[in-house]
């Protein structure tokens, strides 16, 4: 078990991506912390991750502790890192996934405001909960892990995520100064970048493609992974196990990078 006896907090952890880190770091013997915005969807959350341990909610108290928390708002960071250090004794890894997708505009449609709201999630989110997290993850030699986009890197990226992909290139660049700013005190910090993965999010959007275009979802997800050279659209899973891996000591050696989770989509 390559996170065994680790404690990883999990900054907004939805039904995609996030539970799917949380589940792959309690298989691999961790200790989460979870935080997201909605309170009830976490709640459920948790719920599911306990019953997968043979658990009920309060038992499975020695691995899974939750809290409400928006990375954008001040004062809910330093409370989710507070709980891991209260609850498990230190941080040993964290992972940040909260993200704001929903904004859709080009450069004259999008007003300035939904910019600085994808910002304030996207950057500033991630480097609240970084700051809060640095002293525990400093006595621990931790682990951060960001999750990028491929719409930083592509030469045709999609005109309606311009605030998205711009901020996810922000973070890319943050991330740079960090790992050279961390490392002294043995921290590392790596990015994963997916490429569409099949979520209940995206199935979600597949959905209403397929209805719009008189398709089946079937057939909307295979125009995605037409793209791909190894035709298979990368799931939660697929990132979570990455993140997973740069979160633990098999990567001791890895810090200022971006790993492609992508099926060949992109190549750098």
């Amino acid at each position: 078990m390559m996170l065994k006896d680790r404690t990883i907090v999990i900054a907004g952890v939805g039904p995609g991506l996030g539970e799917e880190t949380a589940r792959i770091a309690l298989r691999e013997g961790a200790k989460v912390v979870l935080g997201a915005r909605g309170g009830e969807r976490l709640a459920a959350i948790a719920k599911r991750l306990s019953i997968e341990l043979d658990q009920d909610l309060e038992s499975a108290e020695s691995r899974i502790a939750f809290a409400t928390c928006d990375v954008a708002r001040d004062g809910d960071p330093e409370s989710l890192i507070q709980l891991a250090v209260d609850r498990f004794g230190a941080i040993d890894g964290l992972a940040c996934v909260a993200a704001r997708i929903d904004v859709v505009g080009t450069i004259e449609t999008t007003p300035i405001e939904d910019w600085r709201g994808v910002f304030e999630t996207n950057v500033i989110g991630s480097v609240r909960v970084i700051q809060a997290a640095i002293p525990a993850l400093k006595v621990r030699r931790g682990a951060i892990v960001l999750v990028g986009s491929q719409s930083e890197v592509n030469p045709e990226p999609s005109p309606g995520f311009i605030a998205y992909g711009a901020s996810k290139s922000a973070l890319h660049s943050a991330m740079i100064y960090m790992a050279g700013q961390l490392g002294p005190s043995g921290i590392r910090i790596n990015r994963v970048v997916p490429s569409t993965m099949w979520t209940p999010t995206l199935e979600g959007f597949a959905e209403q493609m397929a209805e719009t275009q008189n398709k089946s979802v079937a057939e909307i997800r295979t125009q995605f992974e037409e793209k791909m050279p190894l035709g298979q659209m990368p799931s939660g899973a697929d990132v979570g196990e990455a993140i997973a891996f740069l979160l633990s000591h098999r990567a001791r050696a890895i810090t200022g990078q971006a790993l492609f989770v992508n099926s060949g989509e992109w190549m750098a």
